[in-house]
C-alpha cells in the first residue's frame, strides 16, 4: 500500500546534481544538444501557445492524470515518464498507430539508479536527469498492466525504493527492451525549449530552482527557495506574460490556485521565461523522441 504526500508540505525532493554525469551522456548522443537536432534548425515562426496537455483530451478524452511519487525521491522517474508520454502522444497526432499509455515510474527509476547509474547512489534515494533519459534509451520502458504476474497498474512506493535499491526485476527487464525510447537530447535553454515543445517534444527539466505552492491570477508560481527536482516542462504561453507549464509530482493538492492558460490539470503551475532558462542552463533537462534523429517533422497540431 502506498503513503502518499498527505500533509502539501511534506516535499520529497530526489534529484542528485552531477554536470559530469549529464555531460557524459550528452557526449554519448548521436545529437546530444538539441541546438545540434534537425528541429532546432527551423526557421518558421513559433506558435504563441502551445498546449501538449490538448493531445490527451483530444486521444483519451482527458488530461493525464495527476502523478504523486509519494515519500520516494523519485521524482526524475516522474518527469521522464511524463515527457515521453506527452511527446507518444505527440505523435499519435501525427499518425502513429500506438495507443496512449501509462508507464511505470518504478522502472524508469530502478533502471536509471542501478541499470545506468550502477547504485553509485547507494541507500539515498535519488537519481540524475542524463541517467533517467539514458535509461529510457538503452534499457527502455514499461506500461502499466498485469506483467509476469506482477500487477503494475498502480504505483507503488515500496516497489519503487526496493526497485531503486536493487534494480528491477530481470524478466521485468527484458521486457523494458522491447520499447526503448530512440531518442534523448539535452534542452539548456527557454529558446531551444519553446521549438522543442512546438515539436511535440515534452521536456524533463531537473534544477535547483524551488518556487511557491500558490499559483497566482496566471497561473504562475513564483521561485522560491531551493528544490533539488524535475518536473516535467509541457507547454508555453508568449502572450503579456512569457512562461512555460510544468507538471509536478507532488499530487493535484500541493499547489493551490488558477491554473493557467489553456486550462492544464491542477497539479502543476507556470514558471516565468527567465526562470526556466536559468533552471535549463544547470544541463541536465532533457527532450526525448520516438524517431530516430529528432527529424523536423514542423509544428505539432496540439490543437486538434
Amino acid at each position: 500500500m502506498s503513503t502518499f504526500l498527505d500533509d502539501p508540505s511534506d516535499c520529497v525532493f530526489g534529484w542528485v546534481h552531477d554536470p559530469e554525469e549529464a555531460d557524459r551522456i550528452s557526449q554519448k548522443q548521436p545529437m546530444g544538444e538539441f541546438v545540434q537536432t534537425p528541429i532546432a534548425q527551423q526557421t518558421a515562426s513559433l506558435p504563441e501557445q502551445v498546449f501538449l496537455w490538448e493531445l490527451a483530451k483530444t486521444h483519451t478524452g482527458r488530461l493525464l492524470p495527476g502523478a504523486n511519487q509519494g515519500k520516494v525521491g523519485a521524482c526524475v522517474a516522474f518527469g521522464t515518464a511524463r515527457a515521453i508520454q506527452y511527446t507518444t502522444l505527440a505523435e499519435i497526432s501525427r499518425g502513429d498507430p500506438d495507443r496512449p499509455v501509462s508507464l511505470v515510474e518504478e522502472a524508469i527509476y530502478g533502471a536509471s539508479r542501478i541499470g545506468i547509474g550502477q547504485n553509485r547512489l547507494g541507500r539515498a534515494d535519488g537519481s540524475t536527469g542524463a541517467w533517467a533519459a539514458e535509461a529510457v534509451r538503452t534499457l527502455g520502458v514499461l506500461q502499466r498492466s498485469t506483467c509476469q504476474g506482477i500487477d503494475l497498474t498502480v504505483y507503488d512506493e515500496v516497489r519503487c525504493r526496493q526497485w531503486g535499491q536493487f534494480g528491477v526485476p530481470k524478466g521485468l527487464l527484458e521486457k523494458m527492451g522491447q520499447h526503448p525510447v530512440c531518442g534523448i537530447t539535452r534542452v539548456k535553454c527557454w529558446e531551444d525549449a519553446k521549438r522543442s515543445l512546438a515539436s511535440g517534444h515534452a521536456i524533463a527539466v531537473c534544477s535547483r530552482v524551488g518556487f511557491v505552492k500558490g499559483r497566482d491570477a496566471d497561473g504562475f508560481c513564483e521561485r522560491r527557495g531551493t528544490w533539488g527536482h524535475c518536473l516535467c516542462l509541457c507547454g508555453y504561453q508568449t502572450g503579456h506574460r512569457e512562461g512555460g507549464r510544468l507538471d509536478n509530482s507532488w499530487g493535484p493538492a500541493f499547489h493551490t490556485g488558477p491554473v493557467g492558460a489553456g486550462n492544464p490539470g491542477p497539479e502543476g503551475f507556470y514558471a516565468d521565461a527567465k526562470t526556466l532558462d536559468e533552471m535549463l542552463a544547470e544541463g541536465d533537462s532533457w527532450a526525448f523522441s520516438a524517431v530516430e534523429g529528432f527529424p523536423d517533422r514542423g509544428v505539432v497540431s496540439w490543437w486538434i
